[in-house]
This record gives C-alpha cells, structure tokens and sequence, in this order.
C-alpha cells in the first residue's frame, strides 16, 4: 500500500490532514493553498512542530511583506502592516508562514497552474462560499468572485496531460451550490470533469449522520478516473449530542444572564431520533437566528465562521451561555489537544477562532468518505469489475423508487446531449433505433449520469 499524496486547495486548518491522522492510514501532504495568517497558524500548531526561527526582525518583516497573506481572508495585508507587529508574535508568525512555504503552501491559488505541482493523488477544494452562499452576495461562480476561484482548478486540471492528473477530486461547499440559482454551474463543471475521465458521485451529507453533534448540509462531490467511488450517506459511528462536546463546568465567562429574563417561546423541536430541540427569546432581536437557544441533551444547528450561527446559544440548568471557542474546535471534530496547541501560540483572537472553526469541514464525514478511497496505485480491471454490483445496488437504494430508472429515460438521456463521449453510439442508436448496448465502462459513466440527472431534478422538487 503506498502512501496518498495529498493536496489541500483552501486547505483552513486542515479538516482533510485531520481525519486522515486519524484514520492512521498512510498518506503524505505535498502541498496546500491558504492565505489566511491565522488558519496558517492553526493549521501547523495542529499537525506540526514548527521550529522557531533565529532572525532579525527586519530580516523577518521584509520575508513576510514578500508573501501573498492576508488577515480577514478576503483581501490582501496592506503594505506597513508588518511594522507594527513585533517581538514574540512576530517571530511566531514568521516562523509559522516559512515553515508553511517549506511544507508546500503556495499561499496564493491562483498560481497553481504555473507552480506545476504535481504527483497529486488526492486534490481537496473546499473554495470560498461567499457568493453562493444564502448570507453571501449571490454572484455565482465567476471571475472576480471568491467562489470564482474555483475556475483556478479548473485551470489546474486543464492544464495537465492524463497521465498527470489527480486520482481523486474532493469537492466541499454549501447546499446552495446545487441551489436552483447554482445548479447550471455545478452541473457544467461535472460536465467538464466527465471530459477529463472523471466519474463523480455527489451529494448533500449532514454532519449529523457520521456521528456529529451538529446538523450541518453540505455538498461533497468525489470525483475518481480510475473507478466509481460512492459517497456514503452516514456511518456506523453512535450519535452524539451537544453535551458530548461541551466543557463538563460551564464557565460565566460565556453566559449570558441578560437574556434569561426575556420571555420565551414554548421548546420547539424537529421530528426523528436525532433532533434539535430549542426555543426563541422573544422581544430581544428581529434577527430569528439571533434569538435560537439550543437544548444541550439534542443536537446544534450548523456553526458559521460570520453571522448569527457564529455565536450558538445553549440552555444548561436554565442559564444561556454561548458555546466557547474551545467547544467549536470539538464541534468541527477537533480534539481538546488540537485547540489547546492553537490557543498557546497566544496569537488568535476569539473572532479568529470562531472562524476557523466555522469555516472549517466535519471531521467526522471526511474520515467517512476518505474510507471508500483505494490506497493502490494500480487498480486490476477483475477488482473494477468487482465493484460494478455494489454501485449498482448502491445506487438504486439512493433513488425514490426502481421506476425511475426506466429503459426510456435511459434510451433518451443517450439520444440527447447528456452525453458528448458516445456522440458516435448515439448517432448510430438514432439511425438504427436500436436498443442500448453498452460495455462495462459505458454502463458505469451512464448509470452515474442517470442517478446525477435524477439527483438534481429531485433536488428542484424539493424531494431530497
């Protein structure tokens, strides 16, 4: 078994490096992509040990003013800023960021087309949500945008030759982007991969499902050239609540006794065996989401890095109290120890901590999905063949009904342009009105594409 080299695009605080550490399988990180000074510092508190740097503070200030950094995420450190950073702190974060360039990180993503990285076995690419998001500007994925970075992966695999290109892509972003507002571009850059020899399986997971405290939608997309590789849809891990993740004292440092003397609505809660249960402070904001306390005994809604979900009220003994920084760590699937490594570097704020958490990826379902992943570099075509009953059936149990996969709706999704790579078999059909004959291989790209197609258009009625 060899190692997987692994490529972290957005990489945060590294969720990926963490739930394959914890998997204890073999793999490698040759490189990442973030620009971000407080996740940079996370992430190698979290995985490393980062030797401090012998230098001057001018020689350090003029390193750090070279490098394409940034301390909010979104815009680049102003020229000067340096200068008013100094001491331990200083030498901290410039030890941090070389030692982050030396361990691959190209800071900035645009450049990787003409860094020419290569050797990728698994590419992660958890770009920027703002303008897809519902919270964001709704721009879409295009130039300009933050979530356009996405169009810098897309630059990435077109330029490398087949022989080149990753083994797997993993996709993590909102459940808008297969919004109604987003789909058409999340289905195009499907498409595009489908060129590239990708088969891609995706899905809206909810963190809640692979043993999580939280309930948390997200889109995950794997996309795989060798092999169909299906996503799961929840794993054997027992269910947790929000009082498995939290503090055992609960500290007044995070109450909130203003609130307790607000009137209350009755506890509302959602139906099934894992649930959220809260109630809303009435008369305190016009702001719902502002106004959400959460039952510690059930399960907590998504944690946002901004917003009102950046900020999860709990009730314990009839006291409010915010969920702390620390907590949020254990939330994402973090360990104590991780935080506690972060927190010594004495540099993060609690707004820094709030959004790196919140930003960050379940834990939990990455383990899960990295699971299903093949560690060998050549895959026999007897185990291809293998695998082909267990898509099937797998497939099957994820759609509504066996009827909806019919003959016809085959037949007419390979007689359209669904599909560009069997132009010629769907030409022939079409002068010949044969019946579909297909190989193993077809059959794979074409029930993949049936279940998508379904997927989306289930997703557009509001029956997933």
């Amino acid at each position: 078994m060899t190692k997987l080299k692994v490529f972290e695009a957005f990489a945060g605080i590294g969720a990926q490096h963490k739930a394959l550490s914890n998997m204890n399988k073999p793999y490698e990180v040759i490189g990442l992509a973030e620009w971000f000074v407080p996740a940079i510092l996370a992430y190698h508190a979290i995985h490393n040990d980062v030797p401090i740097l012998n230098a001057t503070e001018s020689a350090m200030r003029e390193y750090l003013e070279s490098k394409p950094l940034s301390m909010d995420s979104k815009t680049p450190i102003s020229k000067g800023y340096w200068n008013r950073i100094k001491g331990d702190e200083l030498r901290t974060i410039c030890s941090y960021v070389k030692f982050s360039e030396e361990m691959g990180n190209i800071f900035d993503i645009t450049t990787l087309t003409e860094r020419k990285v290569r050797g990728i076995d698994l590419l992660t690419y958890s770009f920027p949500c703002q303008d897809i998001s519902q919270q964001g500007k709704g721009e879409g994925i295009k130039e300009g945008t933050r979530s356009g970075l996405l169009l810098e992966i897309e630059r990435y695999i077109r330029s490398l030759p087949d022989d080149e290109l990753p083994k797997y892509l993993l996709l993590e972003n909102v459940k808008a982007l297969v919004s109604e507002n987003h789909i058409e571009d999340f289905k195009k850059w499907i498409a595009y991969l489908e060129t590239r020899g990708y088969i891609t399986d995706w899905k809206v997971l909810n963190s809640k499902d692979f043993g999580s405290p939280q309930s948390r939608e997200r889109v995950f997309a794997l996309s795989s050239r060798e092999e169909f590789v299906d996503l799961p849809l929840k794993s054997k891990k027992p269910p947790k609540v929000l009082k498995d993740i939290l503090d055992k004292e609960f500290s007044e440092k995070y109450r909130l006794k203003k609130l307790e003397s607000y009137e209350r609505t009755p506890w509302q809660e959602n139906r099934g065996t894992n649930f959220i249960r809260r109630f809303s402070i009435e008369g305190y904001t016009n702001f719902m989401s502002e106004t959400r306390v959460f039952d510690i005994n059930h399960i907590g809604c998504t944690l946002t890095a901004q917003g009102s979900n950046d900020k999860l009220k709990l009730m314990n003994d009839d006291k409010i109290y915010y969920m702390n920084p620390r907590e949020m760590y254990r939330y994402m699937g973090f360990t104590t120890e991780d935080f506690e490594k972060v927190q010594e570097l004495n540099i993060l704020t609690k707004s820094h901590f709030v959004y790196t958490a919140g930003n960050s990826i379940s834990v939990e379902v990455l383990e899960s999905i990295f699971d299903r992943l093949k560690y060998e570099k050549d895959i026999k075509e007897t185990q291809e063949e293998s695998n082909w009953p267990n898509m099937e059936s797998s497939l099957i149990k994820n759609l509504k009904s066996l009827e909806e996969i019919s003959y016809n709706f085959i037949h007419h999704l390979v007689l359209t342009d669904q599909f560009e790579n069997m132009k010629a078999k769907r030409e022939t059909l079409k002068r010949q009105n044969k019946p579909l004959d297909v190989s193993t291989s077809e059959a794979r790209t074409l029930l993949w594409k049936v279940k998508n197609t379904i997927s989306i258009e289930l997703l557009r009625k509001g029956k997933e």
